[in-house]
């Protein structure tokens, strides 16, 4: 269902028709016709939702044996190994966890607001509520659900934002970077080899290793290829990965996304 404007005066269906209670059998009030009349009166109530409210979008869970998490959290989720390879941990993490749908692809997946996104924003949004949300979600489906931007607090962050990793910048803490669209690009298995003609042959050594990062340089007559290799792969594949890596427009050091990591505390 779409979004209720902030200004609609309409009160929501499942509050205003709510019964005052169970007369039939004289049972008290369950929990949820609990919460209906306390949102009514314009308590203040806050909703808190998680990673399973996006779930029925599309947007994989952190915790379970197919969550982002168990996958990555490890070896990639910190800003210690951001700060250890900022390359790197976009390149392996942070585009195929949560940018692209499929490795070789540099669109970036979109997701539209889940029925729970609606439902949340339509309550919050009537006039004699007093509701307001704290997510610890980064996919911004909240306000794309039409959530007022004054009752949504995005503690852990949101996606197409950015930070400086400098200590003291003003961009480290006070303000976010953006909105950023990452700059995406796709990689193949290129070997390490003098090319300096058609006859050129690889290092055997090497033909299991995929390039993540290719430069050119002159060497001599010819150029050489230059890689910095990171991970055994199928020669044939492709893969997406992060061309110009995005930096501070203040203190020009590497930004990473505005979100919080499992070594980060909440004034990161």
């Amino acid at each position: 269902m779409p979004p209720v404007s902030s200004n609609s005066s309409a009160p929501v269906p499942s509050i205003s028709s709510a019964p005052s209670g169970d007369s039939s059998t004289g049972s008290a009030p369950s929990s949820l016709l609990q919460l209906a009349r306390i949102i009514r009166r314009g308590d203040p109530v806050v909703f808190v939702t998680g990673s399973g409210l996006s779930a029925p979008s599309g947007i994989p869970t952190f915790r379970g044996a197919e969550g982002v998490w168990a996958k990555w959290v490890l070896e990639w989720g910190t800003r210690a190994a951001f700060l250890a390879d900022p390359r790197g941990w976009y390149d392996n993490f942070w585009i195929p966890a949560h940018v692209v749908a499929e490795p070789g692809s540099t669109s970036e997946r979109t997701y539209e607001p889940s029925a729970g996104h609606f439902a949340v924003a339509e309550v919050a949004a009537c006039r004699q509520t007093n509701v307001h949300v704290i997510t610890q979600n980064i996919d911004g489906l909240h306000q794309r659900a039409g959530l007022p931007s004054e009752r949504l607090v995005e503690v852990h962050g949101r996606a197409g934002l950015l930070k400086c990793v400098s200590p003291g910048c003003r961009y480290a803490a006070a303000e976010s970077i953006g909105p950023a669209q990452l700059d995406l690009a796709t990689a193949t298995a290129e070997w390490e080899a003098d090319a300096k003609g058609p006859d050129a042959t690889p290092d055997p050594a090497l033909r299991a290793r995929v390039v993540v990062h290719l430069r050119l340089r002159p060497a001599g007559g010819g150029v050489r290829a230059t890689c910095r290799v990171v991970a055994r792969c199928d020669p044939k594949a492709t893969r997406t990965v992060l061309g110009a890596l995005p930096t501070c427009p203040a203190c020009g050091a590497p930004a990473l996304p505005q979100a919080l990591l499992f070594d980060e505390e909440y004034e990161s």
